[in-house]
């Protein structure tokens, strides 16, 4: 960076350096020195670009010039090295002080040597006729795994360091206090089991607290540990929790809003800019190797485990880890497969895995067994010879009916339960269901009526979230699934629509949750009132017709046994292939014949980056408010005015000649969606567009 170009660049003088990279001067300077081997030099160089590619469309910009390497004489290499030798006098100086300041006076003679080529075997860069690159050929997986170990640690420094955090000893998380009434038996046993482990457990029984002490029986010294949950919400709420256990300061959240979730956590005394830049801070440090607990989604993992951008700090993150993939039943088949096969790779460096989940079928965990290797002294699940366990499997907090028709067709006869019911949850598959079960309800008990939906805008959201926790339960709170996955609450009766029985398990989770009232009155309904099908219809009705016939109240072991009639033996035809393919990826297979220091695979980021094709969009009731935060520089309260939909329904939208003013669309800018929005029923797509002005 002494070169006079760069220089320029960093006093405005000139508006870039042509290209030309700071990295390769850095390279060629520090390769004077006598005890830097050929792989921290290769971390070097490539510490914020990959090595040189073949002139592949659409990757050179990911990539070190080619002619810019000193391998040979060219042009663009020999301005650099005058660029840098015109400014030696300065540097040296500066250096020495550096050099002083390490305790290294034998470094300072550096300063004087010319540039002269890299010290290091040319295959490390240069590809083969054989190879995408001469590192497969020449050099063991041992050097090429220690080269892009120090190109993951040497980053995630500089990262840190541009951002004036300190990396920070970790506290032993052994000593929180995760439980403080009597332990039940099986949790006694998670935290007795060493290795991986299999915990099936109830809703509302301790199952959070039992991954806990598992992971603090097989924590190690300095170790990372990994929540891993399906959904942001339900990442958001075990942040939340997890925080109270082991401190702010060691916990934080990693997925792709995670900023805005940490800026909506800001003190009603902090300003805004202020809460702005805390909440990005914490967003990046939580990229990096700073937080011992971060709670995540398994895309955060997969992206590391496939080599997408930045998958080197895996190697200094995954030894000795504890992973915990809660609700693990959640995935789909080919997701599920990229989990175990990436957890199947991270044990081969001593990380432990623990899979939770409240009704896992017998079929994923014996799919989870056999992938892993773990025993059947490894399951744990409330044991019915143990009273404190006895109680769990035995304790009934439900009266299942099953009703004929649809949540709008019997609305009738549910509006009175209602009203004689001091709490009331209706959940809904479809937004457009819960908007006109919420119309109904709304004219009935007025403010008593809460609805709650994916199409909020977050700062709605999170106000409705936080009243439900923090305020006395509405008369009636309807929902769409959203219910299922983050709020710990507790309901006295609840009318749900159709789903597969671990959906509705979730649902039912939310009704008499902690069992401490009679069995509590559950309706399930044996249609869904429209006719897009959100879950798998065969699962749905094959849940509805077994608990047609159950005998009330139904126990938590007899609902982890529909599960297994339900799934039956798991995984067929197309499923099977989809879970078989992704399981035996040749990145978590032949990852020592695979492993290419100094470059990634772009593709993972275009998968995981799209987030199922979705687009946030601004409804236009924020519009001015939204643009005003923008002006003021808030780019964070702006966000929390936008909300997340399919991009194929804004397509549609915008193209649909009934919806032509719609959508309005931008370059730089949100789409503006013109539907009625307000901040009681989110935004209603079905309905009318809102007057243009």
């Amino acid at each position: 960076k002494a070169a006079t170009g760069f220089q320029e660049v960093l006093h405005r003088e000139r508006k870039d350096w042509g290209g030309k990279r700071h990295e390769v001067i850095s390279t060629a300077f520090a390769a004077h020195s006598s005890e830097l081997s050929e792989e921290a030099q290769i971390a070097i160089l490539t510490h914020h670009r990959t090595l040189p590619v073949d002139g592949t469309a659409g990757k050179e910009k990911a990539a070190i010039p080619s002619e810019q390497m000193p391998d040979e004489e060219t042009a663009v290499w020999a301005d650099m090295t005058s660029e840098f030798d015109a400014n030696r006098v300065p540097f040296a100086d500066f250096w020495k002080q550096v050099c002083e300041k390490i305790g290294r006076p034998d470094l300072i003679a550096l300063a004087t040597s010319a540039l002269a080529g890299f010290k290091f075997h040319p295959a490390w860069a240069k590809q083969s006729p054989a190879n995408k690159f001469g590192q497969l050929q020449t050099f063991s997986f041992e050097r090429r795994h220690r080269a892009a170990l120090y190109r993951g640690l040497l980053v995630t420094a500089d990262h840190m360091a541009s951002g004036h955090t300190l990396p920070k000893p970790f506290p032993d998380l052994r000593q929180a206090t995760i439980y403080k009434g009597e332990l039940r038996a099986f949790q006694e046993k998670c935290r007795d089991t060493k290795q991986n482990a299999i915990l099936r457990a109830p809703t509302g029984s301790g199952k959070t607290e039992s991954s806990l002490l598992w992971m603090q029986g097989n924590w190690r010294k300095n170790s990372r540990v990994f929540y891993v949950l399906p959904y942001t919400a339900s990442i958001n709420a075990m942040h939340k929790r997890l925080e109270n256990i082991f401190g702010k300061e060691n916990v934080n959240v990693l997925h792709g809003k995670a900023s805005s979730y940490l800026y909506s956590l800001r003190g009603e005394d902090e300003k805004p800019l202020d809460a702005q830049a805390k909440a990005a801070n914490l967003a990046q440090l939580s990229k990096e190797m700073y937080f011992p607990i971060r709670v995540c989604t398994p895309h955060q993992i997969l992206r590391y485990a496939l080599r997408g951008r930045g998958w080197e700090q895996m190697l200094g993150e995954f030894p000795q880890a504890c992973f915990i993939f809660d609700e693990i039943h959640a995935y789909d088949a080919h997701l599920t497969g990229l989990i175990l096969g990436a957890a199947k790779m991270a044990t081969k460096w001593d990380a432990r895995m623990l899979f939770a989940s409240a009704t896992m079928p017998r079929f994923l965990m014996q799919l989870i067994q056999e992938t892993l290797g773990i025993s059947t002294d490894q399951i744990i699940t409330p044991n019915p010879k143990k009273e404190t366990d006895r109680e769990v499997l035995e304790k009934k907090r439900h009266e299942v009916e099953i009703w004929e028709g649809n949540l709008l067709s019997r609305l009738d006869e549910i509006l009175p339960l209602v009203e004689n019911c001091s709490s009331t949850l209706i959940v809904c598959n479809h937004v457009r269901t819960a908007l006109q079960v919420f119309d109904r309800c709304e004219q009935k008990f007025g403010t008593g009526a809460v609805l709650l939906h994916s199409r909020f805008v977050p700062r709605d959201r999170n106000r409705v979230e936080t009243d439900l926790l923090n305020k006395p339960l509405p008369r009636v709170f309807v929902a769409t699934q959203v219910v299922e996955v983050s709020l710990n609450i507790d309901f006295y009766q609840g009318f749900l629509e159709p789903a597969p029985i671990d959906a509705e398990a979730q649902r039912m989770g939310r009704i008499n949750r902690y069992g401490a009232r009679p069995p509590a009155l559950v309706v399930i309904m044996d249609e869904q009132v429209h006719s897009h099908k959100l879950y798998d219809a065969d699962k749905s009705q094959r849940t509805v017709d077994i608990l047609r016939n159950i005998e009330n109240p139904v126990s938590e072991d007899v609902l982890v046994e529909i599960a297994n009639q339900v799934y039956g033996e798991g995984y067929q035809g197309e499923q099977k292939l989809q879970f078989e393919a992704a399981l035996h990826l040749e990145s978590f297979e032949a990852l020592e014949t695979q492993l290419i220091a100094g470059t990634h695979r772009d593709w993972v980021d275009d998968v995981f980056d799209k987030e199922d094709e979705r687009i946030e969009v601004l409804p236009s009731y924020y519009e001015k408010e939204h643009n005003a935060a923008v002006e003021a520089g808030n780019w964070l309260e702006a966000k929390s005015m936008l909300v997340s939909l399919p991009f194929s329904m804004v397509d549609r939208l915008r193209k649909d000649p009934k919806h032509w003013r719609s959508i309005e669309v931008y370059e730089s800018q949100p789409w503006v969606v013109h539907k009625p929005y307000d901040a009681i029923r989110g935004l209603q797509l079905d309905a009318t567009e809102n007057e243009r002005d």
